[in-house]
């Protein structure tokens, strides 16, 4: 059976046939003309491979005065079968769909000036390779009505746009996908007179998301309600058409190249009260000072906004948090590190937050101060400010301030600040549930040793070297409670007599070992610490290199009620002859086994290894002076 019968008068009841696929010859169009198809208006004839010019000649014989729609797509015309389809008389036609015929310009040509279709609305050239020179051919059509144009894979740039954009002013839907006209060829398309278009298809035209983003709060079509941008930028260019609009909740900017000035854009131009997701990730332009300025955005609502993979720095994040006024803000990202650091940010005034990593983040004192004044965190349990090199001691009396009572772990690692700082610095904290603070000195973490719940464990404190004052003995005497402590390292302080004095107040009964070395000791420093201090088991007691201890104050020295003293050191005081052995006459140190003194101004090494050997205290020693001390000491073996 042919598939068109002829000789029927119920050609008059139809308005539309659809012969597509059908591999139509010229004898099936002849009959199919033959019919009174006098009220057809959509003829679809797509995908019938070949187009002859016999097959067209009888096409466009057809008397088909309401034909408003001709399908002609995926066919191939045959040479001068446009030129046959250009005489069709469809005064009426509004649609015509030529995608994938194998046009060029020259075809383009013929229709533009042999057709008849004063009432074109709709035409589709997808897929046709017309080019630059084809669409400045196009650009002469008389179709003042035209509302649709695909020019999709077209194989057209910036240069063809150019023709076009003063012509077809009730332009409504223009499809430039699949051509490669990059920013030049927007830039172009930004001045086209088409007040009416509503959609607008950019999909794979190598055109930037910045550009299009510009292109778009800038834009003079008020009528545009979509672009096409890519798969998975269309929320992007459709979110962008409502600068203005009430509406708008999502919006995804991430890989657009975005920098400040874009930002400024966003925050001063855009009025989105109900956005509720913003995507700046893999934007390597946006950096802290974008980032502060997007703070300033008035978009109450809020939930999410992504920042990974862009130029912002922890510190910025920080800042960026403390200065938004976002109360609904849920999910913030930040994924350049391992962990999302920027999400903990979000709770920055949540009584929930347990956790904050701001290492390696150039915090200093400024965002310390911050910290403390902003960060209302009841229940933080984790603190890391580690590798954060200008955090000081004064930075850390500012942070002794934070009110987190549930504090569990402090980490100060690799940042500049002394023992001395660290010892004041937990001396004022209020953390009851504080475990661990993590900061080494060489292989030891010395403040973790200060921790209230560890002073009982404490035996060695080592604060040699760190400028400590009567300050930091005030509160190594009355703040902490070392009933434990076993050895205490004061050496190289400039410890001042009021200083000695409240050492002498240091209640630590397990005292065996206190190192005075280099600490500006003086006779009034040793008669404080002979009648005030309260060490019976003290064995090694160092002294040296303290100039102004004197004959006055070696003689004050041999008060002292340490009955188990078995070292000590004077190496380097300035004594005479004759007191230092007098000091050694009147000593009732039993136990002692070592006194270590090399001095200029007396000229001995007195050390004494019991009961092998005693170093004579000079050449002058008598017979009798040497049986006294045998006899008082107890040395037998004495040679």
């Amino acid at each position: 059976m042919n598939p068109i019968s002829s000789g029927s008068d119920l050609g008059v009841f139809i308005t539309s046939l659809d012969l597509s696929k059908r591999s139509l010859q010229a004898d099936d169009i002849q009959r199919m003309v033959m019919l009174n198809l006098i009220n057809l208006k959509k003829l679809d004839l797509a995908s019938n491979q070949v187009m002859r010019r016999e097959t067209l000649g009888h096409l466009i014989q057809g008397n088909w005065p309401k034909l408003n729609r001709l399908d002609l797509s995926y066919n191939e015309f045959e040479e001068g079968g446009i030129q046959l389809l250009a005489q069709g008389n469809w005064p009426g036609l509004k649609t015509l769909n030529l995608k994938k015929t194998k046009m060029t310009a020259m075809e383009v040509e013929v229709i533009v000036n042999q057709s008849k279709w004063p009432k074109l609305k709709h035409l589709n050239l997808h897929g046709n390779e017309i080019q630059d020179k084809g669409l400045q051919i196009l650009s002469q059509g008389n179709w003042s009505l035209l509302k649709t144009l695909n020019l999709q894979k077209t194989k057209i740039t910036a240069a063809g746009i150019e023709a076009i954009v003063s012509k077809w002013p009730r332009l409504r839907d223009l499809n430039l996908s699949e051509n490669d006209i990059y920013d030049q060829g927007l830039e172009a398309l930004s001045v086209g007179n088409w007040p009416l278009l509503e959609m607008l298809n950019l999909e794979d035209t190598k055109v930037t998301k910045k550009k299009l983003f510009n292109f778009l709060l800038n834009r003079s079509w008020d009528k545009l309600k979509s672009v096409i941008f890519n798969p998975d930028g269309r929320t992007f260019s459709n979110s962008l058409l409502q600068k203005s609009c009430d509406q708008l909740e999502y919006l995804d900017l991430s890989s657009g190249q975005i920098g400040q000035s874009d930002i400024e854009v966003i925050v001063n131009e855009c009025k989105w009260p109900k956005l509720k997701y913003l995507d700046l990730s893999k934007n390597a332009k946006i950096n802290d000072q974008g980032l502060k300025i997007l703070a300033q955005g008035s978009w109450l609502l809020l939930e999410t906004i992504d920042v990974s993979l862009t130029g912002v720095t922890k510190k910025g994040l920080l800042h960026f948090v403390l200065d938004t006024n976002w109360p609904n803000l849920q999910i913030l990202s930040s994924y350049s590190y391992r962990r999302n650091f920027a999400q903990s940010l979000l709770k920055i005034n949540w009584p929930v937050l347990e956790e904050l990593d701001l290492s390696s983040s150039e915090i200093t004192l400024n965002e310390i101060e911050v910290i403390v004044d902003k960060g209302k965190w009841p229940k933080l349990k984790h603190l890391n400010l580690s590798d954060n090199v200008d955090i000081n001691d004064e930075t850390l009396q500012i942070l002794a301030k934070g009110n987190w009572p549930l504090l569990e772990t402090l980490d100060l690692d690799s940042v500049n600040v002394t023992k001395k700082g660290l010892l004041n610095f937990v001396s004022k904290i209020n953390w009851p549930n504080v475990q661990e603070i993590i900061h080494f000195f060489g292989r030891k973490n010395f403040v973790q040793n200060l921790l209230e719940n560890n002073w009982h464990l404490l035996e060695e404190l080592d604060l040699s070297s760190c400028e400590i004052t009567q300050n930091e003995i005030e509160a190594i005497v009355n703040r902490f409670n070392l009933s434990s402590l076993k050895s205490l390292n004061l050496s190289c302080n400039n410890i001042s007599d009021e200083g000695f004095i409240t050492l002498s107040e240091g209640n630590w009964p397990q005292l065996e070992t206190l190192n005075l070395e280099r600490t500006k000791l003086t006779a009034l420093g040793i008669k404080a610490i002979i009648q005030g201090s309260n060490w019976p088991q003290l064995k090694c007691l160092n002294l040296s290199r303290n100039l102004e201890v004197r004959d006055e104050g070696l003689q004050i020295l041999t008060q002292g009620n340490w009955p188990f003293l078995e070292i000590l050191n004077l190496d380097q005081i300035v004594v005479k002859q004759e007191v230092f052995f007098d000091f050694i006459l009147r000593t009732n140190w039993l136990n002692l086994k070592e006194i270590i003194c090399v001095s200029d101004s007396t000229p001995l090494k007195h050390d004494w290894h019991i009961p092998e050997e005693l170093g004579l205290i000079s050449s002058e020693m008598t017979q009798d002076e040497i049986e006294i001390l045998v006899k008082k000491y107890k040395w037998p073996n004495l040679t």
